[in-house]
């Protein structure tokens, strides 16, 4: 068995506060450009089994379905809007895929 996936995750320049503040085609950019990032850093050491991981968990989605669900999530959970963006986005679009199965 395959050891687990590990991804670390550093601070990000907006709270989830600024996120919201954001017009839809900057949240969008925004986490494209997240998720660009994520899925790059296998120059700098990331597994490429965890960068295929990473990948199936956005695969067929967009901006839009970025930006509707980190809306949802901020909604859902205000007591996150002081915290930094790269934790919030990668528990909307990445933490509960890569979540080991029971």
């Amino acid at each position: 068995m395959a050891p687990p996936l590990r991804v670390t995750v550093t601070p990000g320049s907006f709270t989830g506060r600024e996120l919201n503040w954001l017009r839809d085609d900057q949240l969008g950019s925004y986490a494209a450009g997240y998720v660009d990032a994520l899925q790059t850093v296998t120059a700098i050491g990331l597994t490429e089994q965890c960068r295929r991981a990473l990948h199936a968990c956005i695969i067929g989605q967009g901006r839009a379905d970025f930006v509707a669900a980190i809306r949802k999530y901020l909604r859902e959970h205000p007591n996150w809007w002081d915290e930094r963006s790269n934790g919030i986005l990668y528990n909307v679009l990445f933490s509960q895929c890569l979540l080991p199965q029971q």
